[in-house]
């Protein structure tokens, strides 16, 4: 009797068609813009050009990327504003409105690694970015763990 039940069951599993993976979110949306807060009189969003000593790698990151959207919700875009021969930088780091989360921009220190990423941590969170094929992928990890994703694209 054991072994009948067991066979149903296995046949009733088998029969039994499953739900497809839920597709990935879109991590890089057109549609997506952030506000910039800052006063263009002060020329905080000014892209200064890298300079000849700042290493090609490092210099790719300069200028506006976006049309970003965490892990497929809250829109994001940075603002590589100024890079240092020493591997510093300053950034504007945005962010839409978004599920009851409010915009922000604030402006930051990051620090470009040896091995071709650009690192902002602030409250807790860590942002890391890397260009490949003249896109940038970024991954967010917070003070718990939690990781996002986004993909930005250069913009005019």
């Amino acid at each position: 009797m054991r072994a009948w039940i067991a066979v149903a069951v296995a046949l009733g599993v088998a029969g039994c068609e499953f739900a497809p993976p839920a597709p990935p979110p879109e991590l890089n949306r057109a549609e997506c813009y952030t506000v910039d807060v800052f006063d263009a009189r002060h020329a905080r969003r000014k892209i200064l050009a890298p300079g000849p000593d700042v290493q090609p790698a490092w210099a790719a990151f300069s200028g506006v990327w976006g049309q970003g959207a965490w892990n497929g919700g809250q829109c994001h875009e940075i603002h590589v504003t100024q890079i240092f021969p020493d591997g510093s930088a300053v950034v504007l780091d945005t962010v839409a409105p978004f599920d009851g989360l409010r915009a922000s921009a604030f402006r930051r220190p990051a620090t470009l690694t040896q091995d071709g990423r650009l690192v902002l941590i602030s409250d807790g969170t860590r942002r890391e970015y890397r260009i490949e094929d003249g896109v940038m992928y970024g991954t967010r990890t917070d003070g718990r763990g939690r990781t996002a994703q986004v993909i930005l694209t250069p913009q005019s």
